[in-house]
């Protein structure tokens, strides 16, 4: 979606369908869109990160569809399930998440594959850590938060919020880090 370049005056928005060249080949001809309900993952975690202001579609609810300029060509229509492949989405999530942990937490945070998901490790000092159990599943939220004493081998669930976050909002998570962090519960 893009606006015009008279926006502020006729308030015109564009919409121009993206092909994702995630593909066996690099022929376009070989491309159809797929028609999905609801919010794609991309645009959920851009809209999480406020980093565009034209992902904020609730502002645009007010417009005229008059003003929206759609294409002219037809678009294919194919029915089906899935979109584009969420793994590379997941991995940069991941990657800038376990960045801010090691900003917080002074040190080198650990990623662990599971069963259900992923366990993200973070150190509060040389035995005690923070580890997070993250849901394998979109949108990835947190399972579970446990203190881990790792001298003595212990681990003890932490209960720090009732609407855990996902890992598109690392800033709620380095705060459920701090929380952990400073958490009485579970220490020896």
């Amino acid at each position: 979606m893009t606006f015009s370049e008279s926006f502020k005056q006729d308030k015109a928005i564009r919409v121009h369908p993206y092909a994702y060249l995630d593909l066996p080949s690099d022929d376009l001809t070989d491309a159809a869109p797929v028609i999905l309900t609801g919010e794609s993952p991309i645009r959920s975690a851009l809209r999480v990160q406020d980093g565009f202001p034209e992902q904020h579609l609730a502002s645009f609810s007010s417009y005229p569809l008059g003003r929206v300029a759609l294409p002219r060509e037809p678009l294919p229509r194919v029915s089906g399930s899935t979109g584009p492949a969420l793994q590379p989405v997941t991995d940069r999530l991941v990657r800038r998440l376990i960045e801010e942990l090691e900003q917080a937490c002074n040190g080198q945070v650990e990623l662990h594959a599971a069963p259900f998901g992923f366990i993200l490790v973070a150190p509060v000092t040389e035995k005690d850590y923070i580890a997070f159990a993250i849901d394998g599943a979109w949108p990835h939220r947190i399972l579970q938060t446990d203190r881990m004493d790792r001298h003595a081998g212990t681990t003890h669930e932490m209960s720090l919020t009732t609407d855990p976050p996902s890992i598109m909002n690392r800033e709620d998570i380095v705060k459920l880090y701090h929380a952990a962090k400073e958490s009485r519960a579970g220490q020896t």
